[in-house]
């Protein structure tokens, strides 16, 4: 039984018997065979029904016909049902439809414009809706079941209406001219009456006036113990003043000016003692003002001066966050200034004896430098000893301390019975490859100054081995000098050789068992001066090297890329080492530790 086609080879299948292609172009382009093809297609048409499956078919059969897409043809059928639910007759809308685009294309009118004339059509009924205008079914669409149940009014009656309440605002214009001129008549009414009820009322401010001044005099002469005769009396005294020639206006004046003088002067002493207490409320503000000035003033130079010291305020900070948090740390849980106190306290106890401690740790410091390069120096002319010298650097190169040695001697003379077994005799030493013979080359332990160094010094020839002597002549009166903080490092596998005429070879192999006695020959004439340059990076040092027979000293110069500059005299005796690979010139006062 072959086997089930697989599924993109089915979903290939269908499409093309939807197209109306026979089973035997189908089996040709699939490339399966018409039984496969005939099995898929009734599959399919079993799973979709066999009526749904034939009417697809001949559907997609007559869109291909009529060439047009599937996509159209729904379009299509959603234009059929909408002129259906219309109850419009598809013949008769073609035509309509023409007429009315091409009517509207002659004049101009685009959709856009027919759809916004309709909107506001639609809204000019509704607004005449308040005109009182009859409304009036529209009856085109009588037979259609959704036929339009707005009112729509009538043009005709619109324009009625227009004329209608043209008229009417016609005679309301002219009722309100009239009135208007009734109206500028009764306000030139107004305004003469106006004038009258004015100086009838100033004549009534006059006379009550009088009549006040009358009530006024009489009520005074009756508080004054007087009688209404009396006012005769009062009468002929401003008769008798008009003869003399006094003015009685000027005298109430002058009474009246006084009075309200005294009005003021009373006014003005109760604002004189406002005006003085606001006074020395200020003058109390301005003393507060200038105290706080003074204050801020005496803080901002305390602050200057602080910062000048360099501790401004970002320091003070810091340094206060410091105090706590070793408070804190140190289980204290005070206040910030019981903190500052205990801090404070503690530096005036202890800050004198920590320079003290400093200022001695340095001089300690310089003291073990010196007796390092003390210790260097013997350690080079122990070296040169015969057979005791290569054994000495031989046990140090291996990592044995000196205290480690002098306990190795001790015990070899407590119990030389435990050492015994370890000597050997002279020809069987010199036939073991630990300890070659002394006269060939040594093992120098030497701390190299940097990783690289520059050497220049005239060329010289080689010389033979008959110039070469087993001892070491120290040259007389020469000193070191040196205060620095080069680390004390002995490094095995360092080979020593020398470029003086009078010395042919001075070396060692790599191997640490190769241990050759130290020998070293000062020359017979001095070479000419040599320039040697070493690159100390992380070493500040002062070097002063000399000798008695020339006491023109070794000179260090500090550079700025971190590299020294020593000029060698003729008396000093150089010798280059290789360590690592890299030339190393190396003074001989330094070698013999001098």
């Amino acid at each position: 039984m072959p086997g089930r086609l697989p599924e993109f080879t089915r979903s290939a299948i269908i499409p093309k018997w939807l197209e109306g292609k026979s089973r035997n172009q189908i089996a040709i382009e699939c490339n399966v065979s018409q039984g496969a093809v005939s099995g898929t297609i009734d599959d399919w048409k079993k799973s979709v029904g066999v009526s749904l499956a034939e009417q697809l078919r001949d559907l997609l059969l007559a869109v291909g016909r009529s060439g047009i897409s599937v996509v159209e043809c729904a379009q299509g059928y959603r234009t059929f049902r909408m002129l259906s639910n219309l109850h419009v007759d598809e013949d008769k809308a073609g035509p309509f439809l023409g007429e009315t685009v091409n009517r509207c294309i002659g004049i101009g009118i685009s959709p856009e414009d027919i759809a916004s004339h309709l909107q506001d059509l639609a809204s000019f009924a509704d607004d005449t809706r308040k005109l009182g205008i009859d409304m009036q079914e529209a009856g085109d669409f009588k037979d259609n079941d959704r036929a339009v149940s707005k009112k729509v009014r009538s043009l005709s009656q619109i324009a009625s209406y227009l004329e209608k309440t043209k008229e009417e605002i016609g005679k309301s214009l002219l009722k309100k001219k009239q009135l208007q001129n009734e109206c500028d008549l009764l306000q030139t009414n107004k305004s003469s009456i106006t004038r009258e009820t004015a100086d009838m009322l100033k004549k009534r401010d006059i006379t009550a006036e009088k009549l006040d001044w009358y009530l006024g005099m009489r009520t005074e002469l009756l508080v004054s113990g007087r009688s209404e005769k009396d006012f005769e009396l009062v009468l002929k005294a401003i008769n008798f003043s008009r003869k003399k020639g006094f003015n009685l206006l000027a005298i109430a004046a002058e009474f009246s000016e006084y009075g309200r003088l005294k009005s003021s002067v009373h006014t003005f002493n109760v604002q004189l003692s406002i005006l003085e207490k606001k006074f020395r409320e200020v003058e109390e503000r301005i003393a507060i003002g200038e105290q706080m000035i003074e204050s801020k003033s005496q803080l901002q130079r305390n602050m200057v001066q602080l910062e000048s010291m360099g501790f401004g305020l970002k320091q003070l900070r810091r340094l206060l966050s410091v105090i706590k948090e070793i408070n804190e740390a140190n289980g204290f849980s005070e206040t910030d200034g019981y903190a500052v106190k205990i801090f404070l306290d503690q530096v005036e106890r202890y800050y004198d004896s920590l320079l003290g401690f400093e200022k001695r740790a340095g001089e300690l410091k310089a003291e073990t430098n010196n007796l390092q390069i003390q210790y260097l120096g013997q350690v080079n002319i122990m070296s040169a000893i015969p057979y005791v010298g290569s054994a000495l650097v031989y046990l140090l190169n291996k990592g044995l301390q000196v205290d480690q040695i002098l306990k190795l001697a001790k015990l070899s003379q407590t119990h030389p019975d435990i050492i015994q077994p370890f000597i050997r005799s002279e020809g069987e030493q010199e036939k073991h490859d630990d300890f070659p013979k002394s006269t060939s080359s040594t093992h120098f332990s030497f701390s190299p100054p940097s990783s690289s160094s520059s050497f220049s010094a005239p060329p010289t020839q080689p010389h033979s081995p008959s110039s070469f002597q087993s001892q070491p002549q120290k040259t007389a009166g020469s000193t070191l000098q040196k205060s620095a903080s080069i680390p004390p490092v002995i490094e095995p596998k360092s080979t020593v050789t020398t470029t003086n005429p009078s010395v042919d070879k001075v070396g060692f192999s790599d191997k640490e068992s190769d241990v050759q006695p130290f020998a070293q020959i000062m020359p017979e004439k001095q070479p000419p001066p040599m320039k040697v340059q070493y690159d100390f990076p992380r070493i500040e040092a002062d070097v002063s090297i000399h000798s008695d027979e020339n006491p023109q000293p070794l000179e260090m110069r500090r550079k700025e890329n971190n590299k020294e500059m020593y000029k060698v005299n003729s008396n000093s005796l150089t010798r280059t080492a290789t360590i690592h690979g890299k030339q190393v010139s190396i003074p001989n006062s330094i070698l013999l530790g001098i």
